[in-house]
């Protein structure tokens, strides 16, 4: 075929001019059919409500694409209904014109006063539940107590539950008695993995004649929605029992608490422990060596690697006047320390304080059958019978249970900075430190919040804390001593480990370790005094402990420094109470913390400003020569957690600030009429009967 046959002339060239043109029409067809098609996927669906003049006008309604038309009276349930007072709501499917335009066009017809949209808002189904005394535990949430009031504080619980953050897939072991594992309430949620009877050495710790453990248990675990019982604070957390007590056996080898607390920890995220010494104010007694390594290994490599948390309660000696600063237990590092509040903030008389606490949770009042804790109870029973500080061990772990079903990643110093962070302080006169934290001795950071720690933990701000550091002083001697009651001072210099691996500059926990020898333990008062001034009391007197044996190598834990600087100068206060000899042996720091300032100069100045001062360098040559820049001497100890650049201050320990001993001048002014009156006599004496005759020698006189 030629161009000019298939071109062609006339008419062919108009034909195949048309069937060129043709396909774009096509093509528009095409897509307009399919735009029509989308049309009702366009269409404006939504509802709005209109308030008419008058009722009988609400056809007018379907100019407006109203396909359905719900009458709703402003004033439900009058007996009159007044024109103007009648709302339609009208839900609109298929008409094209957007609701923003029906608003704007009804604004001009009279028939029409008022339109707007149908509001929507967010709604939870509201949780409930069927078990019949969850109506006694308002110490969850602050709910009504028997109808006897509400309460002040609370954990928020409820608001965790709501959005269905119940614990699962954690579990929390409690160390104690054992438990009744066939309980109605607390069986579905028992694992046997996570359990052992180490007073029978068999895998069941199930008991019905020990109680404690089983309270302990369902203050977490209760199983919720079961009709029986109550609900635990976590009851979707499984538990396990560990158990180590017994009313049979009085004493415990450090071997089984070591193995109690190094049990399954990868499988066991929290361990919760509500007993200790025995609390009568008179006992000092701590962790022997095996159980010690075993916290902190727990610590440092349980649950895979991020740490193994200990939740422990802070006593119940407080009407003995007991302090909780004597429970080596609690002094350890690993430790998270709670103690108790009563619901209107108070603390309790039963309830220990000390420096080692670090946030509390709600527990009964005093002498008040009706705040008693309702719990779980061997066999199979429930009732409101659960008391004291062993309440708060158990709630907390269930609170923390609660935060890692959330972020299971934190490791225990992230859930001890989120605790101290988030705690509300209900004490009204804290200790409020360098950093601006609020700590009290009786509530440690406050009591726990379990709707802002999980807000905190899951919070785009979180970030992880810096990698742990520990600077570590000597333990330096001291010998100062004191008679018949005054004080002592003493204080240590720490660089806060400069320019060696362990340097850091702000503080997590201190530790001090006292060495102190005393006629009657009890009577004193040992108070630390931070660089950045904060002062607070690390031991107080305990009226019932007289004895005199002291205090050997005692660790004393302190969680008030939390933030403040960890260089300068620590000083050490001891009031001793009139009538008791004290003698300060030796003591030193450890300060567990992190480097947060990458500035090392600004740190380098700061240490410089102190060390090199005149009166502290001259007393030590090795600091002398490290101001001067010639010093050479780099290690003083092998271990490169040791500050090689701290030092026990002599000027402070032997200058003007050392308090001059007693002076029992009753004592002295009879001393003084004792020798006054011998010398009258002796003057006497000589002049009675030295002059009157000759004075001669004894000797053998021959006749």
């Amino acid at each position: 075929m030629t161009e000019a046959s298939y071109l062609g002339s006339g008419p062919g060239l108009v034909r195949h001019h048309h069937l060129k043109r043709r396909r774009p029409h096509y093509l528009h067809l095409m897509l307009i059919c399919l735009f029509l098609s989308c049309i009702p996927l366009l269409s404006f669906s939504c509802r709005l409500v209109f308030r008419l003049a008058d009722d009988s006008d609400r056809s007018v309604l379907v100019k407006y694409g109203c396909v359905t038309i719900t009458r709703i009276m402003n004033n439900a349930g009058s007996a009159e209904e007044s024109p103007g007072k009648i709302y339609h709501v009208c839900q609109r499917n298929s008409s094209h014109i957007s609701s923003k335009h029906i608003v704007a066009l009804s604004k001009t017809d009279y028939r029409i006063r008022e339109v707007f949209f149908d509001a929507k808002s967010v709604r939870s189904t509201r949780l409930t539940f069927n078990d019949p005394e969850y109506v006694h535990q308002s110490i969850y949430s602050g709910g009504p107590d028997d109808g006897e009031g509400e309460t002040g504080y609370s954990h928020n619980l409820y608001k965790l539950w709501e959005r269905g953050i119940i614990g699962s897939g954690v579990v929390v072991a409690v160390v104690d008695d054992g438990v009744d594992r066939y309980h109605d309430d607390l069986k579905d949620n028992y694992d046997p993995v996570a359990s052992y009877n180490f007073v029978r050495d068999t895998d069941d710790p199930n008991t019905v004649t020990e109680v404690h453990g089983t309270k302990c248990i369902g203050l977490i675990s209760s199983v919720a929605n079961n009709g029986i019982c109550g609900v635990g604070a976590a009851f979707g957390a499984k538990f396990g029992a560990i158990r180590i007590l017994s009313s049979e056996v009085a004493e415990i080898f450090d071997s089984i608490e070591a193995q109690a607390f190094r049990f399954q920890p990868n499988y066991i995220s929290i361990y919760s422990m509500s007993w200790g010494p025995v609390d009568d104010g008179k006992k000092v007694a701590r962790p022997h060596a095996l159980a010690s390594a075993a916290l902190e290994e727990g610590a440092r490599h349980g649950r895979n690697g991020r740490g193994s948390i200990y939740v422990w309660s802070s006593g119940n000696g407080g009407r003995n006047f007991d302090f909780c600063g004597l429970d080596g237990y609690l002094q350890r590092y690993e430790v998270f320390v709670v103690g108790s509040t009563t619901r209107e903030g108070e603390m309790p008389s039963y309830a220990e304080r000390c420096t080692a606490v670090i946030a509390c949770s709600l527990s009964n009042s005093d002498g008040l059958p009706e705040s008693k804790i309702f719990t779980t109870l061997p066999p199979s029973q429930c009732a409101k019978n659960h008391t004291g500080t062993s309440v708060s061990a158990p709630i907390v772990s269930a609170i923390l249970a609660l935060l890692l079903q959330v972020r299971d990643d934190l490791d225990r110093r992230d859930i001890q900075d989120l605790l101290i962070r988030t705690s509300l302080q209900i004490d009204k006169y804290p200790i409020v430190n360098s950093a601006g934290l609020k700590y009290s001795l009786n509530f440690g950071y406050g009591l726990v919040q379990a709707d802002k720690l999980v807000e905190a933990a899951t919070s785009n701000d979180f970030k992880p804390l810096p990698q742990l550091r520990i600077c570590r002083t000597p333990i330096f001697e001291d010998g100062q001593h004191i008679h018949n009651g005054g004080q002592i001072h003493s204080s240590i210099y720490s660089s806060g480990c400069l320019r060696q691996p362990s340097v850091l500059d702000t503080v997590e926990v201190v530790i001090l370790t006292l060495t102190l020898e005393s006629t009657s333990r009890g009577g004193s008062t040992v108070s630390l005094i931070s660089p950045d001034g904060t002062e607070v009391p690390i031991l107080e007197p305990r009226l019932l402990d007289t004895s005199d044996e002291g205090l050997d190598a005692w660790d004393i834990k302190v969680m008030t420094y939390y933030g403040e600087k960890a260089y300068g100068l620590w000083r050490l206060k001891i009031d001793v109470s009139k009538g008791v000899n004290a003698k300060l042996v030796r003591w030193g720091l450890r300060v567990y913390g992190s480097q947060y300032s990458n500035d090392a100069t600004h740190h380098y100045e700061a240490v410089k400003e102190i060390m090199c001062d005149d009166k502290v360098y001259e007393r030590d040559p090795d600091i002398r020569s490290w101001c001067a820049g010639t010093y050479k001497k780099e290690v003083r100890s092998s271990d490169p957690s040791v500050d090689n650049l701290s030092f026990k201050d002599s000027k402070f320990v032997f200058g003007q600030n050392l308090m001059p001993l007693n002076v029992n001048y009753v004592g002295i002014a009879l001393v003084s009429i004792f020798g006054i009156f011998s010398v009258i006599i002796i003057i006497y004496a000589y002049f009675r009967f030295g002059i009157s005759r000759p004075f001669t020698s004894y000797r053998l006189i021959k006749n």
